[in-house]
């Protein structure tokens, strides 16, 4: 039987030597020739007569290298869960592990050692009633919101038209792009054509030169300070219409011609536009009955914002509360070895740094997990997914072959059901975490909510 000897470095780190003889693998190793005799086709034999001599020069090395290789996970993870050992990321090879030659004309044992960062032990604090955490509270939504809210209905349900006149906020003004040399179109420069929506995300500067201007009307601007989130890939890309690889230098002044502007002219409050935006089973059919159906839809929205807001609170203060050694030296090294991609150690270093609070919040959230026994269903992750695909496209989704259609293909991939398992886990360990400690609604107003969203956003 192969060996495995443990030998811990500290509280979080352990290396595992692996030791496989050669009679831990020679039947194994002659069983999976013998597999590959009954089924190879070498030319000048009959099939599953070729000698095991030519198998083994041919093959021996290879079939030998996956032999050992597949002992070598079986024994690996199996002391890992015969010891249930919680581990952190995955073994990798010991640095002071020396490069191995698996040949079957030499059928020696064959030893490794394996490095294992451990997950810390600790006592978790910081979950019981004694401990208070704060939730905001919005009770009131003001009238100039709702406004707002129900004009932007009423264009979503408009029709486009053209617009001649002076430009407004939420135009969609379709430009002409030509590059300046010396304040005049440069002979052979880039031009282009782009279209832009007249709102928060173009630049101040930018929604100056538009505001007022009419059809036909030229401005000169800094190509890179028209939309504020455009860096400089997406302007060559959306603005310039370059190709990709077209790595040509240019002259960021642009003179823009003003080809064409249209609006969207908002639809009037009928029981067509009521049953559009709010549906058939609210049954709305007054201007006054869609102001509170929108006042109770904001609200709605707001305990949403504050529950995430507490959840991120209560993920910073039981970190805070709960100090969690890493065996970082480890997972650093982990990430570099692991990674698909060719990565510095630099790059690596600044990675860890990132991520280091979310792996504490995972351990943090892992102790809760089975100390309360939380799980997450198969049946939790489909409807979490039919329910994110009828929230994103509910109105262009017709029948109930079209939504398992997108629901399949959202669960065929592996990281989007990762994802879903993650969001169900915050939100059942956020429910229990409320049940155990004392939770104190604290008011506050909705611009305020919104300022503290903003700067949540801008921090992520």
């Amino acid at each position: 039987m192969p060996t495995i000897v443990r030998e811990d470095k500290d509280a979080l780190t352990m290396s595992l030597h692996l030791t496989i003889s050669s009679e831990d693998y020679l039947k194994k190793f002659n069983s999976e020739l013998n597999k590959y005799q009954k089924t190879a086709q070498i030319k000048g034999f009959r099939k599953g007569k070729t000698p095991t001599s030519v198998l083994k020069k041919m093959y021996g090395d290879s079939v030998l290298s996956e032999v050992i290789n597949k002992m070598m996970q079986e024994e690996l993870y199996g002391f890992l869960e015969r010891e249930s050992l919680d581990i952190l990321g995955q073994p990798i090879l010991s640095e002071a592990q020396q490069p191995l030659t698996i040949a079957h004309k030499d059928l020696k044992d064959y030893h490794f050692t394996f490095d294992v960062g451990l997950a810390p032990k600790f006592d978790l604090v910081g979950i019981t009633k004694d401990d208070v955490y704060s939730k905001y509270k919005v009770d009131a939504v003001p009238e100039d919101v709702i406004d707002k809210e129900l004009e932007l209905d009423r264009k979503r349900q408009g029709k486009q038209i053209e617009i001649e006149d002076d430009i407004q906020e939420q135009d969609f003004v379709r430009l002409a792009a030509k590059e300046l040399e010396n304040g005049v179109p440069k002979e052979g420069g880039i031009e282009s054509e782009f279209a832009i929506l007249v709102d928060e995300k173009v630049s101040s500067k930018a929604k100056a030169a538009l505001l007022g201007k009419k059809k036909g009307e030229t401005l000169t601007l800094n190509i890179f300070e028209i939309e504020q989130a455009f860096d400089e890939s997406k302007v060559r890309q959306y603005y310039l219409r370059l190709e990709k690889g077209d790595e040509r230098t240019f002259n960021p002044e642009f003179e823009l011609t003003i080809v064409g502007v249209t609006r969207m002219e908002p639809a009037e409050l009928t029981p067509e536009f009521f049953k559009a935006i709010f549906g058939e089973e609210r049954n709305i059919t007054t201007e006054a009955e869609a102001r509170a159906a929108i006042l109770e839809d904001l609200l709605a929205g707001c305990e949403a914002n504050t529950k995430n807001l507490l959840f991120e609170s209560l993920k910073e203060q039981l970190i805070a509360k709960n100090p969690i050694e890493l065996p970082s030296d480890f997972l650093k090294r982990w990430m570099l070895v692991s990674s698909e991609e060719e990565r510095t150690a630099e790059e690596v270093n600044q990675e860890y740094e990132r991520s280091e609070e979310a792996l504490k919040w995972t351990i943090l959230r892992g102790k809760l997990e089975k100390e309360h026994d939380i799980q997450v269903e198969k049946e939790e992750i489909v409807s979490f997914a039919r329910n994110t695909v009828l929230r994103m496209y509910g109105a262009y989704i017709s029948n109930m072959e079209m939504l398992d259609n997108i629901v399949g293909r959202m669960l065929n991939n592996k990281d989007e059901v990762l994802r879903i398992q993650e969001s169900i886990l915050n939100a059942k360990v956020l429910e229990k975490v409320k049940e155990l400690v004392t939770i104190e609604e604290q008011p506050i107003s909705y611009e305020e909510l919104e300022n503290l969203l903003q700067k949540a956003r801008e921090n992520n």
